[in-house]
């Protein structure tokens, strides 16, 4: 793959998630802050998840990219490391969460204090960083520029990995939005 198909690739994902965001600015906030049981997050925690998500690797990304030498190279190869760890986040092809998977402490949400716009703002905020990085990064080399994990320096993604896996942990978390509001909103039928 070339880093130009994947550039384009990466734009298309974040207009859907920006268009599947801007849908819950319809829903009333009570429903969008309801969790379906007990222990369980409600769609505006899984947003916060992702603003929390986004407020750690945006740095890194900034420094990395503005680290990272201009290049005619247009190939792109993916990690194994990455690949590996965007594969097993990723939902599946038929739009299922794999398996449930315990965050840092760190990345947990706290809405409390926090209203449906705050917690939407912020997150339309950060993808149009993201998209401004994404742009920022076009003619830099992608197998080069290297961004650090959560994890910490253990693990290093290559930038085309970097992007990949943040979008592929929003679709998951995304989808584990719009979960949560099926069943509040049919918990609230009932009612």
């Amino acid at each position: 793959m070339n880093t130009s198909e994947l550039y384009q690739e990466i734009k298309g994902i974040i207009a859907v998630n920006r268009a599947r965001v801007e849908q819950f600015e319809e829903i009333d906030e009570r429903t969008l802050g309801e969790a379906p049981k007990s222990g369980s997050w409600c769609a505006l925690e899984c947003i916060e998840h992702l603003n929390r998500t986004y407020e750690l690797y945006l740095p890194r990304m900034v420094k990395a990219i503005h680290a990272g030498q201009q290049s005619t190279n247009d190939t792109y190869s993916a990690g194994w490391l990455g690949q590996y760890m965007i594969k097993g986040i990723a939902p599946t092809e038929a739009g299922e969460r794999k398996q449930r998977m315990k965050t840092f402490r760190f990345f947990e949400p706290d809405i409390s204090g926090k209203t449906k716009a705050d917690v939407l703002q912020a997150y339309q905020a950060h993808l149009g960083q993201l998209e401004t990085l994404l742009d920022e990064s076009k003619g830099k080399n992608w197998n080069r520029i290297r961004v650090t994990s959560a994890i910490g320096p253990v693990i290093r993604f290559k930038l085309g990995d970097c992007f990949q896996f943040l979008l592929a942990h929003e679709s998951r978390h995304l989808l584990q939005a719009d979960e949560a509001l099926a069943a509040v909103e049919a918990k609230l039928d009932v009612r």
